[in-house]
């Protein structure tokens, strides 16, 4: 797969994040605040926005599933927060890390990833259509998703060429 990525110092990667990349960082941030401690960054998100060969996209997409994840795990962890706190929690996210934010997203060929749930579709879909590399650490997806697109890879293989 990663031959498939352009490694010249002189050109920047454009990659595109998974939802389960960014979700351990809100769930570390939320344990922090439930026990009391300092918030502290993620150090995978903190390296892949401080890097000047990248330029890193989230969508509006993994921002809903974000929210969704989050109010799920808190749920199974018997916790709740607020809708103003969990808004107030994407803004802290994406004030330190200043990602670039896909608003509008394409959704033609999600029906043509066989093997995938529909959300994994959806995100290798918005990363497709809009030629970024594709980071995940969801095993399935990379294997899966490889068939239909290339461009993907998980943080580890990321980090290497950098």
């Amino acid at each position: 797969m990663l031959q498939y990525i352009e490694t010249k110092s002189s050109k920047e990667m454009k990659v595109y994040l998974d939802t389960n990349i960014i979700f351990g960082f809100f769930k570390s941030m939320l344990q922090n605040i439930f026990e009391g401690r300092r918030l502290k960054k993620s150090w995978r998100l903190y390296i892949l926005s401080r890097n000047k060969k990248l330029q890193v996209y989230i969508s509006t997409f993994t921002l809903v599933e974000i929210k969704e994840s989050v109010r799920e795990w808190l749920n199974e962890k018997n916790e709740s927060i607020s809708e103003e706190k969990l808004e107030g929690l994407i803004s802290y996210f994406e004030e330190i890390f200043n990602f670039k934010i896909l608003e509008s997203i394409r959704l033609k060929n999600i029906f043509e990833y066989t093997g995938l749930d529909a959300k994994d579709s959806i995100q290798l879909e918005i990363a497709r259509s809009n030629k970024l590399i594709f980071i995940t650490e969801d095993k399935k997806l990379k294997e899966i998703g490889a068939e239909f697109y290339q461009r993907i890879t998980n943080f580890s293989e990321l980090v290497k060429l950098l």
